[in-house]
């Protein structure tokens, strides 16, 4: 929700600026698709903990806790949308959804055995930070081989914005 369609107008806009060489416009739809679902997913995640907040009583500890650290992965989800549509508009279908599809769920088995069976946790909240930090992770991944994939000639381009037209 928080990359509102962004993701799919970088699918639909990007290859054609990378075929006609058109670097601004391609910067341009990568910088403002990354800041929309950043900023959009902050904001989710701000009034999510806020409705959570204004609940009082209504949740328990433990689930007030895990809607909270659940609400500091929309931002990364939004973002992680963003990375997926741009690796794929370089043709690199794969490495847009190894991180997420593959890296991210073994992490997350990995670390919910580790709670469970090393330290005896098995609550929402700490499988919810489990998640968030498989997440996380696998962003990072995602965001080094967006790094090292993305061509020098538009990582150096001075971005064009053209925002009615990408909305």
């Amino acid at each position: 929700i928080g990359q509102i369609g962004f993701d799919q107008s970088l699918l639909r806009f990007m290859p054609v600026y990378i075929q006609d060489g058109n670097w601004p416009k391609a910067k341009g739809i990568m910088k403002a698709g990354g800041l929309l679902a950043g900023y959009g997913g902050l904001l989710l995640a701000v009034i999510m903990i806020l409705v959570v907040l204004a609940m009082g009583d209504k949740l328990s500890d433990s689930q007030r806790m895990t809607f909270m650290i659940a609400a500091l992965c929309l931002p990364l989800r939004g973002l992680i949308y963003i990375r997926q549509a741009t690796l794929r508009s370089f043709m690199y279908t794969v490495r847009s959804l190894l991180p997420d599809a593959v890296i991210s769920p073994a992490l997350l088995m990995i670390l919910a055995i580790g709670l469970y069976h090393v330290y005896g946790l098995s609550s929402a909240p700490w499988f919810m930070m489990a998640n968030l930090i498989a997440i996380s992770l696998a962003f990072i991944i995602g965001a080094y081989w967006k790094s090292k994939l993305t061509p020098s000639t538009l990582k150096s381009a001075e971005p064009s914005y053209k925002m009615r037209k990408w909305l």
